[in-house]
């Protein structure tokens, strides 16, 4: 018997109530010390499984072996390679390279697991614009602009085959200061990457933060459907009546990673995706160049009819809003 248990009986003995035996006084005591002794080995069990929990999880991450978990709570890798993080606005880094100037190519060799592949650039040169050009095994690719601290993504027409090695080369075309053409810097770092589209459910999402980037307004001009996430219902669905046709481009913007999923009389016309808690605005043209919803859904819809507008979102967990307007976002 430890103190703690003596220390039980011994009261019990004090109390001495006229209405109990000598035996069950002692009885009661006894089931006190059994009911404390088995907390204290649960509790022992508990902290031992903590413990194999802890350190399997640090082993996972030191390797980074395991493909990313379907679930929303891992958190997303932090490296970075010629300062592309390994996942960024859903798509995961497979490829990287820089050129520095006056030099003016670069080439990345890849196997890709996705078919959708984009090209990001990050350049450093000063008060000078680059235009560059990456060309995707046959795809020669357009000129795009890039100057100092810009990041611009730029969607790779051609789909590569899942598995199968691709090249990519980046060509510095030329330079401009002013819209002027100059001569290219001797001096200066243009780098790009090759990222693959992740789907939704496997991409892993970074940890939230103590606090949430507050939604302040957006950048739509003159906006004729707007809508808002019900307070503290972040996951339910808002409706909005308007006439037919809705305004083409759309601008939204969410506090946590999530989709708001747009549809017209029950059909879906498009998804919104957050993939991080920095608030950012994504702006969308609904329309595609032949005037066609993107999605691919058709709508027999009269002009001047009216029709509900439903933004459903998904997975959300903070505020969220979104508006059409007339033109797109400046």
């Amino acid at each position: 018997m430890n103190p703690t248990d003596l220390k039980d009986l011994l009261e019990a003995r004090s109390q001495r109530p006229a209405e109990l035996t000598t035996f069950s006084r002692i009885d009661g005591v006894r089931r006190r010390v059994r009911a404390r002794r088995r907390r204290q080995l649960a509790t022992g069990a508990a902290l031992t499984l903590v413990g194999l929990v802890a350190v399997g999880g640090v082993g996972m991450a030191a390797s980074r072996v395991h493909p990313p978990s379907p679930t929303h709570q891992l958190a997303a890798p932090s490296s970075t390679t010629e300062g592309f993080a390994d996942y960024e606005d859903g798509y995961q880094l497979i490829g990287a390279s820089s050129v520095a100037l006056p030099a003016t190519t670069a080439t990345i060799s890849f196997v890709g697991h996705s078919a959708e592949v984009d090209v990001t650039f990050r350049c450093s040169t000063g008060d000078v614009t680059v235009w560059v050009r990456v060309a995707l095994d046959k795809n020669p690719g357009a000129p795009t602009p890039c100057g100092t601290n810009d990041s611009r993504r730029v969607t790779v027409a051609t789909r590569v085959d899942a598995g199968v090695r691709s090249t990519a080369t980046l060509t510095v075309l030329h330079a401009e200061r002013d819209g002027k053409r100059v001569p290219t810097p001797a001096s200066g770092r243009v780098a790009f990457a090759v990222s693959a589209a992740v789907p939704y459910e496997r991409y892993p999402k970074p940890p939230r933060p103590t606090r949430l980037t507050p939604i302040e307004g957006m950048r739509a001009p003159d906006p004729r459907i707007t809508a808002r996430a019900v307070a503290g219902q972040w996951q339910r669905p808002v409706a909005v009546a308007a006439v037919w046709p809705i305004p083409r481009h759309l601008t939204a913007v969410s506090q946590t990673p999530g989709r708001l999923v747009l549809s017209v009389n029950g059909t879906t016309i498009a998804t919104v995706t957050s993939w991080d808690y920095r608030a950012r605005e994504w702006a969308k043209d609904l329309l595609g160049p032949a005037g066609k919803w993107r999605t691919g859904s058709s709508l027999d819809i009269r002009n001047g009819e009216r029709v509900e507008v439903l933004i459903t979102p998904q997975d959300v967990t903070g505020d969220w809003a979104l508006a059409f307007s007339d033109s797109p976002a400046i």
